[in-house]
């Protein structure tokens, strides 16, 4: 502490004196783009591909004609790969390679642009036959810009964090390679990473593990013990292997291994060492701020994790109970545990190697074009109860589509139900919990003004030579052809049908034992008169001679799935009258915020009610002269009598099960109850059982509409039908009331929208 002190004093004494400060320092502070503290590791001189980022021409193998280098200059520093149009000047000494002391950089220290250190990759070198020389630009650079040998390099540049590929070029290959060494360096530094690469780490561990396993201490190997070794290959059953050691070293020619399972760590090693790994920020579902890195495929994912849980994992592994778990029938066919391929110790930190959980390539090969607006993906990470997880944000989508289109995903996901079942009652068995779900996969709409997503939806259809006049004779007045009718045999012998696309996915995701597929539909046949009425006075529209006001009815949770029509234009009687007059008390004109502010009403007649007469949305449609023609007409009948459909692509599997209840954790359980308002991790594997079943088949919440006995019939007309019973495969909505969120009047309100085929 008194050395501490003294140097402060000094340091104050000497802070006007720029040579004492630089003195003191050492090295001076390189400039940041924020408050974060950085640390001078080098600088140079050298050729960057393009002048700043790149535009477009970053990805192009090196030496190609006419592309563009300049020269720069390079400072890496703890937290940032600066570059600088110019070099600095006044700087103090003669090797300023790893020496910056007194250096001025041009724009008061503010570079041309730069990679932020954590997110930079460095690729591979390239040495070309001959020497290159370069322009300089605007600058005077000790040495003629020349280079021999490039680096690929990318990483998010500046402000706007995009992601840009360049190279950094120069005659040294050595100082490249020491380059590359230091930002490799300073890129662990900045993850908290100690010890080697993560590339160099993987391929130690999995070194380790063939060396114990194949190595001349064959007495020992595969033998359980109560030591936690440094690293393992999870599905490998050790014990068995003991057994099969003695006929592999007899034979000459190597081990044979009989699965795929038994050489996973060896495809870890393969993926993380050909190319850097890759940072990814799980985002605020991360309670522990784990590390995790991709491999530079994307197909696997490396993350540090807890000593505990390194522990825990060794436990699974060394019965063999997980390797039978996840391998006995071929791997991860009967389970939807997220394999753990690789588990290593390096430098005092706990990693493991697990593939990295997308859509298989056989599902993702037939959806729809990535951008679709109709194609909207998601990949969630969902736990029970309060405990923090994507659980209500995903829990409304779904029930969202459900009161859409009635969007069910029973049968088509009890079978995943059935394995997530067996896999918990496994967990739970060896006291592990606090493990999430994760959901990933797409839903995709049908897009009336797509024609991509009409060709998705509808199969092919084609018309065999000499059917026209069978088509003329099925399109006559009033009743257009739609792809439903040609392929229901109206031209039987004429018409070929092949399958949509929809379906060849579907044949698709049931070959994927993790995913599922449900699509549902839905009548849209609702009209937006909405600028064709006056808001002022009881009338609200004329036709006729006839005066028409528009009611509304005030939609309680989850009514927009079987709502028929929000809105109707109903006749005013004699003595005029106000909504609620005319319909009963849930009814209030269409311009009141509390039922939307408009007036969307059926396409067909309504038939009278309780001596109350309606007008159709048709009627209003034909009165405003957007039906020009007989064949339009039929065409707009075409159109409103379409649907609006969805369908749902889900896969599941669990992931972080290593977490395991211990003394200490039961304590911890206890004690946040008032946060999670019950007992965080009690009936934990019953809870994630209920939460998929609810996402799976929870039901819109399902008031009864009572009549109003002065207007008897009316709520018949806007409710034809109720949700009713809910079948045994089915969850209500009350028995999901942990996991889904309240339905909202927006939420029905949107719903409503969608429903909406015309709008005047």
């Amino acid at each position: 502490r008194d050395e501490r002190e003294d140097a402060n004093m000094k340091y104050s004494m000497a802070k006007d004196s720029v040579a004492v400060n630089k003195t003191l320092a050492g090295k001076d502070k390189p400039w940041t783009p924020d408050s974060e503290a950085s640390e001078f590791i080098r600088q140079q001189q050298m050729v960057v591909l393009g002048i700043g980022p790149p535009q477009g021409s970053g990805n192009r193998e090196g030496g190609e004609a006419g592309r563009s280098y300049s020269s720069v200059w390079a400072v890496l520093t703890s937290t940032n790969l600066l570059m600088y149009n110019c070099p600095p000047t006044k700087c103090k000494q003669i090797n300023t390679d790893t020496d910056n002391t007194g250096c001025k950089y041009p724009n008061k220290g503010v570079p041309s642009w730069w990679m932020d250190i954590r997110t930079v990759e460095v690729g591979t070198m390239t040495e070309y036959p001959k020497k290159m020389f370069v322009d300089a630009v605007d600058c005077t650079f000790p040495y003629l810009p020349a280079f021999k040998v490039c680096m690929k390099l990318s990483g998010l540049v500046g402000e706007s964090k995009e992601k840009v590929s360049t190279e950094l070029c120069d005659e040294d290959a050595d100082f490249l390679t020491q380059l590359r060494s230091d930002i490799e360096q300073a890129f662990l530094s900045a993850h908290d990473i100690r010890g080697s690469m993560i590339s160099q780490k993987v391929q130690d561990a999995v070194d380790r593990i063939e060396h114990r396993e194949f190595g001349s201490n064959i007495g020992h190997v595969g033998e359980s013990t109560e030591v936690t070794p440094d690293s393992m290959a999870p599905l490998l059953c050790m014990n068995t292997l003991a057994q099969q050691r003695k006929s592999v070293f007899e034979n000459a020619f190597g081990r044979s291994l009989n699965k795929k399972s038994d050489a996973a760590h060896m495809d870890a090693r393969m993926r993380f060492t050909e190319g850097q790994a890759v940072p990814f920020s799980p985002g605020k579902n991360s309670r522990s701020k784990a590390k995790f890195f991709f491999s530079s495929d994307s197909s696997m994912i490396i993350k540090m994790i807890r000593k505990e849980e390194y522990d825990n994992l060794w436990r699974l592994v060394s019965d063999c109970s997980y390797s039978q778990r996840l391998t006995e029938d071929g791997q991860w066919t009967s389970s939807l545990l997220n394999p753990i391929l690789l588990a290593f110790i390096d430098a005092g930190q706990y990693w493991i190697v697990m593939r990295s959980e997308f859509v298989p390539s056989m599902i993702a090969d037939k959806l729809p074009p990535k951008g679709s607006k109709w194609r909207r993906d998601f990949h969630k990470d969902i736990k029970p109860g309060n405990m923090v997880s994507d659980r209500e944000e995903f829990a409304r989508i779904v029930m969202n589509e459900r009161m859409l289109t009635g969007l069910q995903m029973t049968p088509a996901l009890d079978d995943i139900m059935a394995r997530l079942q067996a896999d918990v009652e496994y967990l739970e068995g060896k006291e592990l919990m606090d493990y999430s779900l994760l959901v990933y996969g797409s839903f995709i709409d049908l897009d009336h003004d797509d024609a991509g997503s009409l060709d998705f939806f509808s199969p092919g259809v084609g018309v065999m030579p000499g059917a026209m006049k069978s088509l003329q004779r099925v399109a006559g007045i009033g009743a257009f052809p739609t792809r439903g009718s040609l392929s229901k045999g109206s031209l039987q012998g004429s018409i070929l049908t092949n399958p949509s696309p929809k379906e060849w996915l579907q044949k698709a995701v049931k070959l994927a034992p993790q995913c599922g597929m449900a699509c549902s539909e839905r009548p849209r046949k609702l009209v937006d008169v909405t600028t064709q009425l006056r808001a002022e006075g009881d009338s609200h529209y004329q036709w006729a001679g006839k005066f028409y006001r528009c009611c509304c009815i005030e939609l309680g949770p989850g009514d927009s799935a079987v709502v028929r029509s929000p809105c109707a234009l109903v006749q005013l009687t004699a003595q005029g009258g106000k909504c609620a007059d005319l319909l009963g008390s849930h009814f209030q004109a269409y311009y009141n915020a509390r039922v939307g502010g408009k007036c969307l009403i059926e396409w067909d007649q309504w038939q009278e009610t309780a001596g109350l007469k309606f007008l159709s949305g048709r009627t209003v449609h034909d009165q405003g002269g957007y039906l020009k023609s007989h064949q339009a007409l039929t065409l707009q009948q075409m159109k409103i009598a379409s649907r609006v459909e969805s369908c749902a692509i889900v896969c599941v599997s669990v992931a972080d099960y290593l977490l395991r209840m211990t003394k200490r954790k039961k304590v911890e359980n206890y004690a946040t109850i008032i946060v999670y308002r019950q007992r965080k991790w009690s009936h934990y594997d019953e809870r994630s059982l209920r939460l998929l079943r609810c996402l799976i088949s929870g039901q819109p919440p399902a008031e009864p509409h009572v009549e109003d006995k002065k207007h008897p019939g009316v709520l018949r007309m806007f409710f034809p039908k109720s949700l009713g019973p809910v079948p045994p495969n089915e969850m209500t909505f009350e028995d999901c009331r942990e996991d889904f969120p309240e339905v909202r009047a927006i939420d029905d309100m949107k719903v409503v929208e969608n429903l909406v085929q015309i709008r005047l």
